[in-house]
């Protein structure tokens, strides 16, 4: 039998219909496709980006290779935040903290007074380094500390004198700490024969442990 016009026409406008729907369907998952495909695009290009800030920042730092250039470095990334009004060692000497513990493991052997001290001195940079930056090191520098001179006003590698100064003041605290525990007769001291420890808390050789103690610090400021 032969359809009339009417049939014709709307299985006509059927078979359109459907095409339309398959082709919108096609044309979404088209555009959902070029969406995602966008999306890792952006991602890439933000890795890169970073990969790319990293390589100049590491490319830049290992052409460092004069005191002077490093000392331009620190001066240009690093002189926010820094100690304007008074040295380090004055900062050391008002911040750092010493307890009991301290103590004893040092008179009985189970810490020198160097390890104590380079302990508790990068605990106090830590614990201020939102505030202040006390104490520099560069990553391919493994022999130099750098400290902020507020007179010169520009960063300055550590000298012996400063390192030996900030030794003495923490040596001062720790004994002051010795004499109160002595004095007050405290339950910690009584199984220590104060004779023969003493002497590992009153040490004079700084000056052949400098290098030592400077390699400690460099260490526990890498961690």
């Amino acid at each position: 039998m032969k359809q009339n016009t009417k049939e014709i026409l709307q299985e006509l406008n059927k078979l359109c219909s459907s095409n339309f729907e398959r082709l919108h369907q096609q044309l979404s998952e088209i555009q959902s496709s070029v969406q995602n495909l966008e999306k890792n695009m952006k991602n890439v290009e933000k890795r890169m980006k970073t990969i790319e800030t990293k390589m100049v920042s590491n490319t830049s730092i290992h052409n460092i290779d004069s005191c002077e250039n490093k000392i331009d470095f620190l001066n240009q990334n690093y002189s926010s935040n820094v100690l304007i009004h008074e040295s380090l060692s004055s900062f050391m000497s008002k911040h750092i903290t010493f307890e009991t513990k301290h103590v004893i493991d040092i008179l009985k052997g189970r810490e020198t007074i160097y390890n104590i001290c380079c302990a508790q001195f990068v605990s106090m940079v830590h614990y201020h380094k939102d505030e202040y930056t006390l104490i520099k090191i560069l990553p391919f520098d493994k022999k130099e500390l750098y400290i902020w001179d507020k007179d010169a006003n520009s960063w300055s590698k550590i000298q012996k004198n400063e390192l030996k100064d900030l030794f003495n003041k923490m040596q001062f605290k720790l004994i002051a700490l010795y004499n109160q525990l002595n004095q007050n007769n405290d339950e910690s001291m009584k199984d220590i024969d104060i004779v023969d420890c003493s002497g590992k808390l009153f040490v004079d050789n700084f000056d052949k442990k400098c290098s030592d103690f400077k390699k400690l610090l460099h260490e526990h400021l890498t961690k």
